[in-house]
């Protein structure tokens, strides 16, 4: 576990590490911008249907996870969200404009802030309040784009 951190760590260290700039043509970074805003909203729409097999699609199998500053594997991650979708119906998903940087042609960083609520299939609000999110999506060889690094918390009110 300790090596995992550290492995997510020395990635976010090496990416901080980067120039800020890369060279793109402000049509290409405007399109990869684009293209993560439309898969998180693809992500977004799966979480708020409760679809867990379509949420979990989302991400790597070897994905960094971090919730609620605990880290997490993805077996973890995997029966966490099974167990808590269980017996949700829908969410309700309201999220601020997302910021977004391009770190190289196959990766962008998105960092959002929101509010959700949680609805049971009995049709009671079971959760809610604010959610913050991070999520590292990097283009696969398939061409798909997944999460391979992600931060998930909910602040107090």
């Amino acid at each position: 576990m300790q090596g995992r951190v550290v492995a997510a760590l020395s990635a976010l260290v090496l990416v901080a590490c980067q120039p800020t700039e890369i060279e793109l043509e402000e049509a290409e970074r405007v399109a990869l911008i684009d293209t993560a805003l439309m898969v998180h909203a693809d992500l977004v729409a799966a979480a708020e249907q409760a679809d867990v097999e379509l949420l979990l699609s989302f991400f790597s199998e070897d994905v960094g996870l971090i919730i609620d500053g605990e880290v997490v594997d993805y077996e973890s991650f995997v029966d966490q969200v099974r167990r808590g979708y269980a017996a949700l119906d829908h969410q309700e998903i309201q999220w601020h404009p997302a910021k977004a940087a391009v770190v190289s042609r196959d990766a962008v960083a998105l960092t959002l802030g929101g509010t959700y609520t949680a609805v049971s299939t009995a049709g009671d609000t079971v959760a809610g309040g604010k959610v913050a999110w991070s999520e590292l999506l990097v283009r696969q060889r398939d061409n798909t784009w997944k999460i391979t690094e992600a931060h998930q918390s909910f602040p107090p009110r």
